[in-house]
């Protein structure tokens, strides 16, 4: 399964480039990521860090030769 090793790592490459000073980003299994945020001020700013998450997930990537798009989702818990 080397193209779908190869799109994990894509994916994990463009989260690992989000982190930063107050962002933890972590693998949780198969094809899921979790992101955790030190500090988040309200819901409007988790929401303006969630739609750049999945801004700067989108597109193409080329994988063993094959051009995949990305496509993410998820949710998010604020406490």
């Amino acid at each position: 399964h080397p193209v779908g090793d190869g799109l994990i790592y894509a994916v994990a490459e463009r989260l690992a480039a989000i982190a930063g000073p107050g962002i933890t980003v972590s693998r949780f299994g198969g094809d899921e990521f979790m992101v955790f945020f030190d500090r988040v001020e309200d819901e409007s700013h988790l929401s303006t860090l969630l739609d750049q998450i999945f801004a700067d997930l989108q597109g193409e990537v080329d994988v063993a030769g094959h051009g995949l798009r990305i496509q993410a989702s998820g949710g998010a818990v604020l406490s």
